[in-house]
């Protein structure tokens, strides 16, 4: 039995469960190349280059050649395209990210979600991982957990945060797994939480209504939000301990993070759709809220992320952790109470 420490944890304990096929070579030889995009965002692969912005690294995308059975990445044999093999749900009919195609003249109206103790302070740790850095809030007896109901969550449950994790780009022009009208931000923050009716993340997490996300867009701006610079000050001292945690240096709520608090102007404002985990093994449970206005965090901030490592004698950076968009396929995508997608 799995039980709750991180997201990483989560998606391994996800993956014990799927079935394993060993995936087949396609790369005769293993190459030093770096990802881009084309103007359909399709993604290619060429010759790196230093931009700007990234002086400080050159961000090498290296093709896997020898994959385990089981392994998944965002690269090469074992990359996105190829997740099905081993994972078949990846294949599936509801699967997420999702490129949303925003009507801005919707005169509908959310559900109003109902956030509760996302204003508490709490501490908080950074867990770094194989594929991700995971914060989340320090289990203590006396400690509430914050949680979301209410909008469109059926049965009346109620869904409490376990964990928050990044998807960001190795630069300005890509990085969110949800596009809004084909255009991708930089980094993009998933706010994971399960029913509580489950009682723990291990046990939700494959129920089919086991889980819930509140996906929010990271845009750079002349400076961050209060919580979010915290965390990449907790990233930046991973640049100097060669450790798996880091303990955020005071205490952060949720609304810090956000920066614009329980603001129902931005907070009743999210596109609501069904979908699935957007890694391995994408299981088709997950209740979406993203929210098309985005938090700020400043350039410098950003490249903390960019530059983090993960654990392990061939340690990598985690940039370009996003999986691309995946088709509707009929799926209903609510904005302001409409179907945006019709």
């Amino acid at each position: 039995m799995c039980y709750k420490v991180g997201w990483t944890l989560l998606v391994l304990c996800l993956e014990l469960a799927a079935s394993g096929r060993i995936l087949e070579p396609e790369y005769a030889s293993l190459n030093e190349v770096c990802r881009s995009f084309d103007e359909d965002n399709k993604v290619s692969y060429g010759p790196c280059s230093v931009t700007k912005e990234d002086h400080h690294e050159n961000y090498i995308l290296k093709q896997d050649v020898d994959a385990s059975p089981g392994e998944w990445s965002y690269k090469g044999i074992t990359g996105p395209e190829y997740w099905y093999k081993t994972y078949p749900t990846c294949g599936g009919s509801s699967q997420s990210p999702i490129d949303i195609h925003l009507k801005y003249n919707a005169k509908g109206r959310n559900k109003a979600l109902k956030l509760d103790s996302y204003d508490l302070t709490l501490p908080a740790t950074l867990l770094r991982g194989k594929k991700n850095i995971d914060l989340e809030f320090d289990e203590e007896p006396h400690h509430v957990q914050p949680s979301v109901s209410g909008g469109f969550i059926p049965n009346g449950d109620s869904y409490e945060f376990a964990g928050l994790h990044f998807h960001w780009g190795s630069n300005n022009s890509v990085g969110s797994e949800h596009l809004i009208n084909g255009v991708s931000y930089p980094a993009e923050a998933h706010f994971v939480h399960f029913n509580k009716k489950y009682g723990s993340l291990s046990e939700a997490a494959d129920k089919p209504d086991g889980l819930l996300v509140l996906g929010f867009f990271l845009k750079v701006c002349e400076t961050s939000t209060p919580g979010l610079h915290l965390i990449a000050e907790g990233m930046k001292a991973f640049e100097f301990e060669d450790k798996e945690d880091i303990h955020l240096n005071k205490e952060v709520s949720i609304y810090e993070i956000l920066g614009y608090g329980s603001d129902p102007k931005y907070l009743d404002e999210y596109v609501f759709y069904q979908g699935s985990l957007t890694t391995p093994p994408c299981t088709e449970n997950v209740l979406w809220h993203v929210f098309p206005k985005p938090i700020s965090i400043r350039q410098e901030d950003l490249l903390y992320f960019r530059r983090v490592r993960s654990l392990g004698k061939c340690s990598k950076t985690y940039s370009d952790n996003f999986r691309p968009v995946q088709p509707l396929n009929g799926r209903k995508v609510l904005w302001n109470g409409e179907n945006c997608n019709v």
